[in-house]
C-alpha cells in the first residue's frame, strides 16, 4: 500500500450511470477501496497537442475525472504557448508529473530506452541516470511544478533499482516502472522515503481501443485487486485523444472500466492529492 491520501471522485455501482459527484477519500482507504489515477503519456505542450488536451479536458469534465500529463523535462522548456494556456485553463482537472528529461537513450541515441537500453536488454550506467533524473527535476523545478518535482513515470516504464534509488535521492516520492526490485512477484515495494509501484494498466497506442482491449486491462486491473493492490494508474497516449473516432473508443472505455469488477469500490483521483 502506498504512503499517502488522494482525494478522488466516486464512481457509482449503477452500470448505467457514470461518476457524477466528487468526494473525498477517508483517511485509510477500506478494503474493497480501489483508487485509479488516469495518465497521459508523452505530453511536451507541442502545438499539435493542443487538440488532445482540449480534448482530454472536455472528457475530464464528463466523466468528473482527472488526468496526469507525463511530460518530458526537455521539450517543456519549448512548449507551445496554445497548447499550454489548455492546460492554464484546466488545472482543476490537470496534473504534470515527470516522464523523463528527453526519452533519449544517453549510451546510444538510435537505440530506445533512457533509462534501461531496451534495444540491447542492458542497464544505463547509473551516472548517466542520474544526469538525466537530475536535469529533469531542475527544470520542473525552476518552473515550479510541484506534481513533477514528486512524482516519476518512467518512459516504456523500464528502469533498474539504481532509476529507483536516484529519484529517491532527488526527492521523489514516487516511481512507476516495471522493475521495481525485491520479489519478482512484488507489484508495490517500499523503499526508504519513495515508494516503487508496476500497478499500470497500459492502452493500446492507437486510436480504436476494441473490447478484447477492454477485457485484457479489466484482467490486469483483476489481477492487482486479487492481490490487494490500492492504487492503479491507468496510461493512455495522445493518439487516444486526437480524433472525434479515437475519443469514442476511450470513452467507451471508460464507460467500462468501471463496472467490471465485483465487490470493489472504484475511485478515480489525481496521483498527488494529499501526497505527504
Amino acid at each position: 500500500m502506498l504512503f499517502f491520501l488522494i482525494g478522488c471522485a466516486g464512481v457509482s455501482e449503477n452500470k448505467s450511470s457514470r461518476p457524477v459527484a466528487k468526494t473525498r477519500m477517508p483517511v485509510n482507504l477500506q478494503a474493497n477501496d480501489v483508487l485509479i489515477s488516469f495518465v497521459i503519456e508523452g505530453i511536451n505542450f507541442g502545438r499539435w497537442q493542443k487538440n488532445i488536451l482540449e480534448n482530454a479536458a472536455a472528457v475530464a469534465r464528463q466523466y468528473n475525472l482527472t488526468f496526469e500529463l507525463a511530460t518530458f523535462a526537455e521539450p517543456f522548456t519549448r512548449k507551445h504557448k496554445d497548447a499550454w494556456t489548455v492546460y492554464e485553463n484546466n488545472k482543476d482537472v490537470f496534473e504534470i508529473i515527470a516522464f523523463g528529461y528527453n526519452n533519449v537513450n544517453p549510451v546510444d541515441s538510435k537505440r530506445s530506452g533512457e533509462f534501461f537500453d531496451i534495444t540491447t536488454k542492458k542497464q544505463i550506467p547509473p551516472e548517466l541516470q542520474e544526469e538525466k533524473i537530475k536535469n529533469m527535476k531542475g527544470i520542473f523545478e525552476k518552473n515550479n511544478i510541484m506534481p513533477a518535482m514528486q512524482v516519476f513515470l518512467v518512459p516504456w516504464y523500464a528502469g533498474d533499482e539504481n532509476t529507483i534509488k536516484i529519484a529517491e535521492k532527488y526527492g521523489y516520492k514516487l516511481i512507476i516502472q516495471e522493475n521495481i526490485g525485491g520479489n519478482a512477484g512484488d507489484l508495490v515495494k517500499n523503499y526508504e522515503t519513495i515508494t516503487a509501484s508496476k500497478c499500470y494498466v497500459n492502452a493500446p497506442n492507437r486510436y480504436n481501443i476494441t473490447d478484447r482491449d477492454i477485457n485484457y486491462m479489466s484482467k490486469k486491473m483483476q489481477k492487482y485487486f486479487d492481490n490487494r493492490i490500492k492504487r492503479i494508474y491507468i496510461v493512455f497516449h495522445p493518439v487516444n485523444f486526437n480524433t472525434i473516432e479515437a475519443l469514442s473508443y476511450t470513452k467507451k472505455m471508460i464507460d467500462e472500466i468501471g463496472f467490471k469488477f465485483k465487490n470493489v469500490n472504484v475511485f478515480y483521483g489525481m496521483i498527488t492529492d494529499g501526497m505527504r
